[in-house]
């Protein structure tokens, strides 16, 4: 014969408030038999409900909470470590830094190296200002953005 239990007695077996005990027994369609001022429940009937999906989909859901909290966890890390900055920073710094070699190579080289292109007596001199000038350009652009670029 099984054990007969009211709501009170069957919140503490499952470890669940008697609120979910309640509502699980009346999803789950479970008559109890009145005894004096309380309902009974067979155990043997109720267990399935009581331990049914809910449980299941509790300790996923807890898991997928869990782990989400670790990977925010592992992120804020990153970011005070500075291995993980903000994608808008990345994009700003990167427009700052094209920006500054598009107005170097387009406007102030031109200027800067025309008198000494003039003057040079062959290709091979144009080739080699051209040279010293662009990689002082990349070299200044590296000095300014060491965290996107390495000298190699």
């Amino acid at each position: 014969m099984s054990e007969k239990l009211n709501i009170t007695e069957l919140s503490k077996r499952f470890g669940l408030d008697r609120a979910t005990i309640k509502t699980r027994l009346d999803e789950g369609g479970a008559k109890g038999k009145r005894s004096g001022n309380q309902v009974l429940y067979d155990l043997a009937e109720v267990a399935s409900l009581i331990e049914s999906d809910h449980d299941l989909l509790y300790d996923r859901e807890r898991a997928l909470k869990t782990k989400i909290e670790r990977e925010t966890k592992e992120l804020d890390l990153k970011e005070r470590r500075g291995e993980l900055v903000e994608i808008k920073t990345v994009r700003d710094d990167l427009g700052r830094m094209f920006q500054k070699l598009i107005q170097k190579l387009e406007t102030q080289m031109p200027y800067e190296i025309a008198g000494a292109l003039f003057k040079a007596e062959s290709p091979e001199q144009c080739q080699t200002i051209l040279r010293r000038t662009i990689s002082g350009i990349f070299q200044d652009v590296r000095k300014e953005h060491e965290g996107y670029l390495t000298q190699q």
